[in-house]
């Protein structure tokens, strides 16, 4: 499998469509020209070395299951999004990064490892369009699966020691995931908390986004067993829960 990276530079984000903003009713700020065309230079130099021969994961993963052997991958540079939209992918499969929220430095320790997450979220979208989950409860349980598959293509430290190093943040990860779905289980609950609870799933401090994070430790026991059992979660869509947790 092979990925190329195509970037575009579009600096005023109210020029760009609703459906490709993370949310709505964003308020957008004014951005330096000087650093937007410095990270967008920075950007660009990520891309080309990334494109080519993709992620050995990514490859071994998807490869099998999609119907062409090279994609390119739309990568639109904007600035002036508001915290916490660093970068994310359209329903359609195109990326997005809002270079106001990056600087080089961060671009140079973190960029390549947020390409592979938001590259993950792109083969999720060839294989299985987005769907439109009915209730907050499936939401939730879509999150796991998508974010926790991106999270774990593009975990900075390594993903090879995922469990070993990072394993005590597994569990603290589930209980709360447990608990939010109990509380979207419940009929009395609020549209608002509702909202809340998926929010905080996949925002906020890196260990404290409990969806995302339960998914990528489970994304990353199923790949312990093999890559075909992970990628059977890819054909289902979901992740269930993994049958055994480091202590």
């Amino acid at each position: 499998m092979e990925l190329t990276y195509t970037l575009l530079a579009c600096a005023d984000p109210a020029a760009l469509a609703a459906a490709d903003l993370p949310a709505q009713d964003l308020v957008f700020t004014a951005v330096d020209p000087a650093d937007f065309g410095l990270c967008c230079r920075r950007l660009a130099g990520l891309l080309n070395n990334l494109s080519g021969a993709a992620d050995p994961l990514l490859a071994e993963l998807f490869a099998p299951l999609l119907p062409a052997a090279r994609y390119q991958i739309q990568v639109t540079a904007v600035a002036g999004v508001p915290a916490p939209y660093d970068a994310w992918c359209s329903a359609d499969g195109r990326l997005f990064f809002n270079l106001s929220q990056w600087d080089p430095a961060r671009l140079e320790a973190s960029g390549a490892a947020v390409i592979l997450h938001e590259s993950a979220h792109f083969l999720i979208r060839q294989l299985s369009g987005l769907p439109q989950p009915a209730s907050p409860r499936e939401q939730l349980e879509y999150l796991i699966f998508d974010e926790g598959l991106a999270h774990y293509a593009g975990f900075p430290p390594g993903r090879q020691r995922l469990l070993s190093a990072y394993g005590q943040h597994w569990a603290p990860a589930e209980s709360a995931t447990a608990a939010a779905l109990a509380r979207l289980d419940d009929p009395r609950v609020s549209v608002t908390e509702a909202q809340t609870l998926l929010s905080a799933a996949d925002s906020g401090p890196y260990w404290d986004k409990y969806g995302s994070i339960c998914g990528m430790f489970r994304a990353a026991w199923y790949a312990g067993q093999s890559l075909e059992a992970l990628r059977g979660c890819l054909i289902t869509g979901r992740l269930p829960h993994a049958p055994q947790m480091p202590a």
